[in-house]
């Protein structure tokens, strides 16, 4: 009698295309997930691109680039992106944020005030373009409790991008309402600088750079800012070592005070609107007091994010490159002052 045929695998040729199909899964995930990055940081290139177009439309109808902060003496001054934001077809969020702040005066009122908050809802406007989709995203800050005593439950939006206010300590030193520093970058308190002042050539200085919205951990650098107990040197090549921010063979965040620069996408502070070529891309950063005559807050923050590698940024001309974390220092904070004499061409 003939044997009859059984259909079916074997339980070693199941096993055998098991294992195949999980070799193929763990060869395709780092294809997927790359692709995925690449999709993300294109889209992050194309808010920079769109930022720093902006940011030449507001050139052509001020004759200068926006200033770093500058907003009434009874507030906290607003952030650059404050007022680029009618370039940025965002001109109905700038309105409403004008008219609450109007409302106000002449009471002092602080940055975590209704004017920042939609309807004064307690959710801020967060601004798409304003956020890097690599970047981890913190839960929107909630203020700390204002002059007035108040603690209105405000939750503030976030922000990815920064505007470079040149090669050293953003030393935010003010008499009067008015600054007494000229920073060597485009950025600068109550003022920014023209095309004109790029003697180094716009496509040479750098406009706008991505800081990461987030560290990977409570003592990494990347995303977090020490707050410096002692003061920040101003001119040192090393201010945040130097003013005991970080352990100076580790350089590991001491203790646990540390600031998240990627909040606050209204507020003009240094330590929330600004980056600093003084450290190259994902390096340390620092916030606190500068020494010296003038004293003042002072802050080095470094471009970082969660691309691998380093950080996007944005040029005077208007285009964005991907810049490693390894470039030489110097070549980096010569990209940062728009008048050197140094003029560095990035390909």
């Amino acid at each position: 009698m003939p044997t009859a045929k059984r259909n079916g695998f074997t339980l070693v040729e199941l096993l055998v295309v098991i294992a195949i199909i999980g070799i193929l899964v763990a060869l395709l995930l780092p294809a997927v997930q790359s692709a995925r990055e690449a999709a993300r940081r294109m889209s992050c290139s194309n808010n920079l691109k769109q930022l720093a177009l902006a940011q030449h439309e507001y050139h052509d109808t001020f004759k200068s680039f926006p200033p770093k902060s500058i907003g009434p003496v009874q507030c906290f001054d607003l952030a650059w992106t404050v007022h680029t934001l009618p370039y940025m077809e965002q001109t109905a969020v700038r309105d409403r944020m004008m008219t609450e702040l109007q409302a106000m005066a002449p009471f002092a009122v602080w940055i975590d005030d209704a004017f920042f908050a939609d309807l004064r809802t307690g959710e801020e406007i967060e601004i798409p373009s304003l956020l890097c989709p690599s970047s981890v995203r913190p839960n929107k800050q909630v203020p700390v409790a204002n002059r007035l005593g108040l603690s209105p439950v405000l939750n503030f939006g976030r922000n990815s991008y920064k505007a470079c206010t040149g090669s050293n300590v953003d030393n935010e030193v003010r008499t009067s309402g008015r600054t007494l520093i000229q920073n060597d970058g485009f950025y600068s308190t109550l003022r920014g600088s023209r095309f004109a002042d790029a003697t180094d050539g716009s496509s040479n200085v750098f406009l706008i750079a991505e800081v990461a919205m987030g560290g990977r951990g409570p003592t990494d650098y990347i995303g977090n800012v020490a707050v410096v107990g002692a003061t920040i040197a101003p001119n040192s090549l090393d201010p945040c070592v130097d003013g005991t921010g970080y352990d100076s063979t580790t350089e590991t965040l001491l203790g646990t005070q540390q600031v998240n620069p990627g909040t606050w996408w209204h507020a003009g502070i240094n330590v929330l609107a600004t980056f600093q070529s003084v450290y190259t891309p994902n390096g340390p950063g620092c916030f606190g007091n500068v020494a010296g005559t003038n004293g003042g807050v002072g802050s080095a923050i470094p471009a970082s994010s969660f691309h691998p590698g380093g950080a996007l940024h944005s040029f005077g001309d208007g285009r964005v490159r991907f810049i490693n974390e390894t470039i030489d220092t110097t070549t980096y904070r010569n990209l940062g002052d728009k008048a050197d004499g140094n003029p560095v061409q990035i390909d």
